[in-house]
């Protein structure tokens, strides 16, 4: 069996892939879509024998192996008003209980800047939804009153403590539910009668909430009774569900940086993880020069006491910090100040199976998990590598890591990838148009998309060298040894990549641009063929 395609390889950032492939992203389909639909996975949300995925304003649910894009269930999340470029922020689930936040980018005189949705609940697996608008949630606020430099009120977390659902958002702290969506209880970690609804009558443009920032919450979880929630302004701890809260920062505890986009539990070992990055706010140097923060024409303690907490916080190092006792010490790791790591690692996630530790997130050089395997005594970077040994390298890092059924996940800049061996080499699962079968017979899935063609690659033009190497896909009706050989347009061998027993089914095989030496190939016209 052969099939020949050409593939193109630029410099330049890919435009967005035409033909079946652009055409099937867009198809509206019902609820309950076999197939993964997207290749933007961002986040993944693990409840009792479910994983999911959210992609786009997409979640998918694993109901086989994981390992073919048919393998998922595919949901679309409605919202009252979808607006361009609307995405999924945050993600959780609880039996057949769904919740989303959204946000958009708005575009006004001062540039561009993120704008919350709501949060949009499932309580049937996904089938139906409701979209709890900004407003509803916060009746106080308008829109038009946060429309303000460097960003708008949006939620990056969300959790469940029993029946209450819980939520962090931008300059709102946390807000809970616990009625489903009924009523919203709004907290603040400086307040003396939480919960509350409406805190701030004296702020009608927000602007002091908007930078006070402990208010700035990115993420949440529960340990046992505690609840705690990531800030800018570093970690929180409530053990009285929310009455009352302490905080934990840099300054007074050696976390390695106050803001922290990621919080996570690891119930089996009882510690409780966190992404500290560094903020880049200098508070002594905004005072010592006088900057107006607020740009209201007055100097005061409010323009450098961002956290108000009465002392000067500094900017902080990228790391990670953990605790061991419900917070009473904290102990940190600063990548860039390991002798034998020497790189800044920005982390995004967490995942957790026994001893081991895994933490998503961006460093130079391609896509890399940071892991522990002695709970954070020593710590090793854990490139993300194809099984034909291609190092992946997007611009994004990895966004998302989950242990789930002795799998390894996590979220690229190349779409949703698998590890069967705890990290050491990985597999992209990936949505396509199916390819009609080299060795005859039928597609896998007759309803599913398809392509009409044996042989093909995605993205066309690619850039391996940026982060987007081609795809090439090909489906098998019996088990066989396949080898793809590619060429240039000289009819010179390039690179030639072979794997053994392939599974009856579709398939990509992605190639990293590479020669057989290691090196990128010029820009140009490549050609491949399947035997």
């Amino acid at each position: 069996m052969s099939a020949f395609a050409s593939v193109r390889s630029v410099s330049a950032q890919p435009s967005r892939a035409e033909g079946p492939f652009a055409d099937a992203s867009h198809a509206k389909l019902a609820a309950g879509r076999r197939g993964l639909e997207s290749n933007e996975a961002a986040i993944f949300a693990v409840s009792g024998d479910s994983l999911w995925v959210a992609a786009g304003t997409t979640i998918s649910r694993r109901v086989g192996a994981g390992s073919s894009q048919f393998d998922w269930e595919t949901y679309t999340v409605r919202i009252d008003t979808l607006h361009s470029g609307e995405s999924i922020t945050a993600f959780a689930a609880q039996g057949d209980r769904l919740a989303v936040s959204t946000s958009f980018g708005v575009q006004t005189s001062q540039g561009v800047y993120g704008a919350g949705s709501g949060l949009v609940l499932s309580a049937d697996g996904g089938n139906t939804w409701v979209h709890h608008s900004f407003s509803d949630i916060f009746p106080d606020s308008s829109r038009q009153a946060l429309q303000i430099p460097n960003g708008d009120v949006q939620c990056f977390g969300i959790w469940f403590e029993g029946e209450n659902l819980w939520s962090a958002w931008t300059s709102e702290f946390a807000v809970m539910t616990p009625d489903w969506g009924v009523t919203w209880n709004r907290y603040r970690p400086d307040s003396t009668n939480n919960p509350q609804p409406n805190p701030f009558l004296d702020d009608p443009t927000l602007q002091h909430r908007y930078l006070h920032l402990n208010y700035r919450a990115y993420d949440g979880t529960m340990l046992g009774d505690t609840l705690w929630v990531g800030t800018n302004a570093g970690i929180n701890r409530s053990v009285d569900g929310g009455v009352t809260w302490e905080n934990y920062d840099e300054l007074t505890v050696g976390i390695s940086g106050d803001f922290v986009p990621a919080i996570a539990a690891d119930s089996e070992n009882g510690i409780v993880w966190a992404a500290t990055q560094a903020t880049g706010i200098d508070e002594a140097e905004i005072k010592q020069r006088e900057i107006d923060y607020f740009n209201d024409g007055v100097f005061n303690e409010l323009d450098y006491d961002l956290d108000r907490d009465g002392r000067l916080d500094g900017p902080g190092r990228n790391g990670i910090s953990w605790t061991t006792d419900g917070g009473l010490t904290w102990q940190t790791y600063v990548p860039e100040t390991d002798p034998a790591f020497g790189k800044t690692f920005r982390a995004w996630n967490f995942a957790f199976d026994g001893t081991t530790v895994w933490v998503a997130g961006s460093v130079s050089g391609g896509d890399a998990l940071l892991t522990s395997t002695d709970l954070g005594a020593s710590w090793e970077l854990q490139p993300i590598v194809t099984v034909d040994g291609d190092a992946v390298r997007s611009a994004s890092g990895t966004g998302d890591v989950a242990y789930f059924d002795g799998v390894l996940w996590a979220t690229t800049g190349q779409g949703l990838a698998r590890s069967d061996d705890r990290g050491q080499t990985w597999q992209f699962v990936l949505a396509f148009p199916q390819a009609d079968p080299l060795d005859g017979g039928s597609v896998e899935d007759p309803d599913a998309a398809r392509s009409n063609l044996e042989t093909y690659a995605f993205p066309s033009p690619c850039s391996p060298i940026s982060g987007t190497p081609p795809n090439i896909v090909f489906a098998l009706t019996q088990p066989s040894d396949v080898t793809i050989d590619i060429y240039d347009a000289g009819s010179g061998l390039v690179r030639t990549i072979h794997r053994s027993s392939v599974s009856a089914g579709n398939h990509t095989v992605r190639w990293d641009g590479r020669t057989e030496s290691g090196r990128y190939v010029a820009n140009g016209v490549y050609l491949y063929r399947i035997t």
